[in-house]
């Protein structure tokens, strides 16, 4: 449990179909709150702008559309015949000897980290990566998989649920990640069925018996595994020209007998549809309200908080799952409506989740101001570097480690918690070592954090306590304790007075062009973020 009082949040019973608005206080820590669960570390400067824009509008910029990103470049390998060093390599042909997949792939995962870096104020980075976690599909060795793959979960990120579900059930990705694509009348294959009830949909109710549960049967994953029958791919690690990434339908291929579901369907019967049974099958099961349930219980633990109690289930899920069948499964009312609720504001929760490798990473680029150099050739070794740092972080964005996707966001009762341990938690003082004290440098630039620019933020920067508390305000979800601020305050002067740190600042001002004090107070700021970054609190959000 959050704190004692957690069971006096509600006082009266919520109105099914949707939560109460939060009506309380809006100011920057509220928006911290929303924009740090929302987008990937928010800078103080995008925290005031949504101040300034008020609740509603904010949300409703997370909500917009935005054209979707130019794909990959070839930025570094000169040894493909076919794509230029500063071209797509997006459906073009492999070398013969498959050397282009690891190059395409490092290329790949640096262009990731450019559009997270790049997309704020907007939902659509975060709900990507929620459905590549939802959907947790094992990578397979063609960057033309992996880039369709994380194109489709990209363009429907706020979109119809219903409708990402028929796209990815029939994705070359996840065709070749659980052997859809040999999926046939002769020998039906259950792996992609049997993920597609337990995980992907109507969930994994309470067993009843041995293969029956309250949502589904055995029978219906045997049932449904025939209904997928028949699904092929084309162009995985082609060397051919004109062999697009695609899946399709093969009619000899497909089951077209009569298929029977059970009771928990109510005995529903399939004839031959051919290709068309696939998408019959997903809106039977999305009349299902358990649907519903299972998909916003996620939500909400990707949103707001891991633990659902009865009181949780019935006064939040509930309404939230209601919202999504009014709106015929589209997304973003649903988000819409728990991002602006009562119960998303309590208080409560701020600083209540550890954060994910991507949200602390990110939380160190963007909220210590990190610049990535001018050429696109030094955005992607950037990039590649940043992707490369996660995996000592027991985390890599485009290898889920199972099909339920990455145990912190479902393994009760840890949850979040596994994100740590004595390896994650080197790693990540590393980083934020590197960002904040040293830098990762390359031959012709170097990625640091910016102190004098978060200094900028502080209105009175010639008080160390002033510039302590905007610190910690720009860079935790909570304050701190009096000892906590006084150590900062302390690591910050070292062995200067304030006296001394105002008549510094002071000085800096008036000659800026002395490089060497701006380096001494620089390198002051640098230790007392180090010490911030490290603090058990910087690990929440």
């Amino acid at each position: 449990m959050i704190n004692q009082n957690y069971e006096q949040r509600w006082q009266a019973p919520l109105p099914m179909g949707q939560l109460p608005r939060y009506e309380g206080k809006w100011g920057y820590e509220e928006a911290a709150h929303l924009l740090r669960r929302t987008s990937f570390g928010p800078t103080s400067i995008e925290i005031e702008e949504a101040v300034n824009l008020g609740l509603e509008a904010t949300i409703e910029q997370l909500l917009e559309d935005h054209p979707m990103p130019s794909p990959p470049l070839n930025y570094y390998f000169p040894n493909d015949p076919k794509v230029p060093i500063g071209s797509p390599w997006l459906n073009v042909p492999n070398t013969p000897d498959l050397t282009t997949l690891t190059y395409r792939f490092n290329c790949f995962n640096a262009w990731l980290i450019q559009l997270i870096l790049r997309e704020r104020l907007s939902l659509r980075e975060k709900m990507t990566f929620f459905w590549h976690n939802h959907f947790g599909c094992s990578i397979v060795h063609d960057p033309n998989f992996v880039y369709d793959y994380n194109t489709i979960l990209r363009s429907n990120a706020l979109g119809n649920f219903r409708e990402l579900v028929k796209r990815v059930s029939v994705a070359p990705q996840m065709l070749v990640a659980l052997d859809g694509f040999l999926n046939n009348a002769k020998a039906p294959n259950e792996n992609y069925a049997r993920e597609f009830l337990e995980l992907y949909t109507i969930g994994k109710g309470p067993q009843i018996a041995p293969g029956d549960y309250t949502t589904f049967t055995e029978y219906d994953v045997e049932t449904i595994s025939r209904i997928f029958t028949g699904w092929r791919v084309q162009g995985f690690k082609t060397t051919q020209e004109n062999v697009p990434v695609k899946s399709f339908f093969v009619a000899k291929n497909h089951d077209g007998n009569k298929k029977l579901l059970s009771d928990r369907f109510n005995n529903q019967e399939i004839r031959d549809l051919a290709a068309g049974e696939m998408a019959h099958l997903v809106d039977l099961v999305f009349q299902k309200e358990t649907t519903s349930l299972h998909i916003c219980r996620k939500l909400y633990r990707y949103f707001v908080y891991y633990e659902i109690d009865e009181k949780v289930e019935r006064e939040v899920i509930l309404p939230m799952a209601q919202v999504l069948i009014d709106a015929d499964y589209n997304i973003r009312p649903v988000l819409r409506n728990l991002l602006s609720s009562q119960h998303f504001f309590y208080s409560g929760f701020r600083g209540a989740i550890i954060k994910s490798p991507l949200d602390f990473c990110f939380s160190i680029l963007n909220q210590l101001q990190v610049e990535l150099p001018d050429t696109e050739y030094e955005k992607y070794l950037a990039g590649h570097l940043i992707y490369s740092r996660m995996p000592q972080m027991q985390f890599e964005y485009i290898k889920p480690p199972e099909v339920a996707g990455w145990q912190p966001y479902y393994q009760a009762p840890s949850y979040n918690r596994l994100w740590i341990n004595s390896a994650t938690l080197h790693a990540r003082y590393n980083f934020a070592y590197n960002l904040s004290l040293s830098s990762f440098d390359f031959p012709t630039f170097s990625i640091q954090g910016k102190p004098l620019n978060l200094l900028s933020l502080c209105k009175d920067p010639g008080s160390p306590d002033k510039v302590v508390s905007s610190f910690v305000k720009q860079l935790l979800p909570n304050s701190l304790a009096p000892a906590q601020l006084q150590e900062i305050k302390d690591i910050l002067l070292g062995n200067w007075s304030e006296v001394d740190w105002r008549e510094a600042l002071l000085a800096h001002k008036a000659a800026p062009e002395e490089s060497n004090l701006e380096a001494i107070l620089v390198q002051k700021m640098r230790w007392a973020l180090l010490h911030i970054l490290s603090l058990p609190e910087f690990q929440l959000f």
